[in-house]
């Protein structure tokens, strides 16, 4: 997949910010890098900006930072896009696991899965029954059990 440029450039470098503690800019452009992977994204750091950050720490600041939470929504969205688009073209190709890949997410509304989904009338969940049992002693000490009835009103 080709590198993608950074187009996240409403997020600027502090002056002088060399070695220490990367800016949220830094974070972004490793983060586009990286593809959102937050491990990839601190090596990327290290290695491109000599910046060092722990996954923790970068997880913590993508939490407290709106800018670096939609850096990380975007490239997941494109990555997205990117996987689907190389599906689509397996598809084209007529590759037999990736149509069966396809069907089997996509086209479960036209019964295309490998377990039953079972619902009740008009999707609603299932009534079970209430089945009634009747204990019974017996003569010679030992429990019988029988099954008086069946109510399928499910209550």
């Amino acid at each position: 997949m080709p590198r993608a440029t950074p187009k996240f450039n409403n997020l600027t470098q502090k002056k002088g910010a060399g070695r220490g503690k990367p800016t949220d800019k830094d974070l972004a452009d490793a983060l586009v890098a990286c593809k959102g992977i937050l491990v990839a994204a601190v090596g990327w750091l290290a290695k491109e900006r000599g910046k060092s950050i722990t996954r923790q720490t970068l997880a913590k600041r993508i939490d407290a930072s709106e800018r670096l939470r939609a850096v990380v929504a975007e490239v997941e969205d494109q990555t997205l896009d990117w996987a689907e688009s190389r599906l689509l073209e397996l598809i084209n190709r007529g590759d037999k696991t990736a149509i069966l890949f396809y069907l089997k997410c996509k086209g479960k509304a036209r019964g295309y899965t490998e377990r039953q989904e079972v619902a009740g009338v008009a999707d609603s969940p299932l009534a079970l029954p209430t089945i009634k049992v009747e204990y019974v002693d017996s003569p010679d000490d030992s429990s019988e059990v029988r099954i008086k009835g069946f109510d399928m009103s499910g209550g």
